[in-house]
């Protein structure tokens, strides 16, 4: 729990739940010869280490997870890889997004395709996106603090296929960079779950991932090293993709989970035994656990590291299907297990040696607009998550949530897309814990799609017992309004 004397309120340290944490005592472990590689390419480029818990803001937040509607931005196939499209028709000279081809606001970013550049580009592999995303939110009622504030996000990644640059199929390196302003939001509500996933709860400018992924035997089985996001591979819902509201990523009971703003060097690799079934690992450097920010560590300090010796580990299996029958299209199921191995001391005042958690996932597609593969896209879905943590250590012990989202609301606005979602998180309540009771989150939002470049998501949340009974805060409204620009 951090005290906030400026609102005479607190924030819940659920990102980071070890109040007073411990060495593991681990030797590091050599991780794969692939990171060697990304190693060597960027070395401190991450950024700097930090030295401990005090330099680190994100340690004192709540749950954070990534936006999920910037472009360039992907999360790891449910199913195996399908077999390679036939090559696109040649663009005709009107269709190019360029000065006499296209007219601007057709364009599906800003600075359109650099005179031919971009095309070039892309047929050598390598693939080139930036975004900017702004966003203002207001606590109209209630909370901790009733004022408005903004968050800034300039977004950078590229992309290069391998196969169409040196002849190596199934291999691809992936770059991400981000750079961010952020303030207010979530804290002045005083809740346990965030309100916005593009907060950063303070300034990032990091390379956030960098690695690389190889497929192999036909799609089967898929790798990835390096610098990564996690909630791209594990406990996402890839039918919620435009909700502002935090907890639409993952569960916030997921004590450490190495994701935005804190991703973190590991290996990741998913089998996909049949066509309907996938299982998953992950093995990450935990060294968020002990104090210090993985957002700002490469893959050289995890080989070799005297600040923290902890890991996360996390795994995931779930089924998949592309038609349940003639009226409902894709869904999903899914589990999964956690572990961080610190040692932390419980609420009650032990040691103890690691948390693990679960978690659950489920969307189903339940009306689409029809069969060619755009309208596949559009429609119906409805999604439900589950989270259990560690009471004696997490915050949270326990998330229930769900929600409906409609892609392509009518004909004359296929692009935009809408939602409600309520979750519903319950803290810990054990002694010592920094509170008890519980806490939902309501959320409606609607997505305009003004240009193919350019979106504006206004947003209404309405937070019942903001951070459980411990601080005792009126419900809250929440008003806000994201703006996002593809470069």
């Amino acid at each position: 729990m951090n005290s906030n004397t400026n609102t005479g309120t607190f924030q819940l340290d659920t990102q980071s739940q070890f109040s007073r944490r411990h060495p593991t005592g681990q030797n590091g472990l050599s991780l794969f010869s692939a990171c060697a590689l990304l190693a060597a390419l960027c070395g401190h480029a991450m950024g700097q280490e930090v030295a401990g818990a005090e330099n680190n803001t994100n340690l004192e937040m709540v749950e954070a997870a990534p936006p999920r509607n910037l472009p360039g931005q992907t999360q790891g196939e449910r199913a195996p890889e399908k077999a390679d499209a036939a090559p696109a028709a040649e663009a005709k000279a009107a269709d190019r997004e360029w000065f006499g081809g296209l007219p601007m606001w057709k364009w599906s970013h800003v600075t359109g395709d650099w005179a031919g550049a971009r095309t070039w580009l892309a047929d050598k592999g390598l693939s080139v996106n930036a975004s900017f995303s702004w966003e203002m939110s207001s606590v109209w009622s209630g909370g901790a603090n009733k004022t408005a504030s903004d968050r800034r996000l300039w977004d950078v990644n590229s992309a290069l296929d391998l196969e169409k640059a040196v002849g190596l199929k199934g291999g691809q390196i992936y770059a991400d960079a981000y750079f961010s302003e952020s303030s207010g939001g979530t804290a002045d509500v005083g809740g346990g779950q965030g309100i916005s996933n593009l907060d950063t709860y303070g300034d990032r400018n990091q390379l956030a991932e960098l690695w690389y992924e190889q497929k192999m035997f036909d799609g089967m089985l898929r790798i990835k090293a390096g610098k990564i996001d996690a909630n791209n591979e594990f406990d996402f819902i890839s039918c919620a993709p435009d909700f502002l509201h935090a907890s639409t990523g993952f569960s916030p009971t997921l004590s450490f989970f190495p994701s935005y703003p804190e991703p973190a060097t590991g290996l990741v690799a998913f089998v996909y035994p049949v066509k309907q079934w996938y299982l998953g690992a992950g093995w990450f450097d935990g060294a968020l656990q002990d104090g210090v920010s993985t957002g700002k560590r490469g893959p050289d300090q995890f080989f070799r590291d005297n600040l923290s010796s902890a890991w996360y580990f996390v795994g995931e299996t779930g089924l998949t299907w592309e038609k349940a029958s003639e009226s409902l299209g894709n869904g999903r199921v899914a589990v999964g297990v956690h572990h961080a191995t610190s040692h932390a001391d419980t609420w009650g005042g032990d040691t103890q040696s690691g948390t693990t958690g679960f978690y659950a996932v489920a969307e189903q597609q339940v009306w689409r607009r029809g069969e060619t593969d755009e309208l596949k896209t559009k429609g119906l879905s409805v999604f439900a998550q589950f989270g259990y943590g560690d009471e004696d250590i997490a915050a949270i012990k326990t998330h229930i949530a769900g929600g409906v989202a409609l892609a392509g609301v009518c004909e004359s606005r296929m692009n935009d897309s809408t939602g409600v979602y309520v979750s519903f998180v319950d803290y810990s309540g054990k002694s010592g814990a920094p509170s008890n009771g519980n806490e939902t989150a309501i959320e409606a939002y609607y997505k305009l799609q003004l240009t193919p470049a350019v979106s504006l998501t206004p947003d209404i949340q309405y937070i019942v017992n903001p951070g459980g009974d411990t601080p005792n805060l009126d419900n809250a409204w929440v008003g806000q309004v994201r703006l996002v620009v593809a470069f």
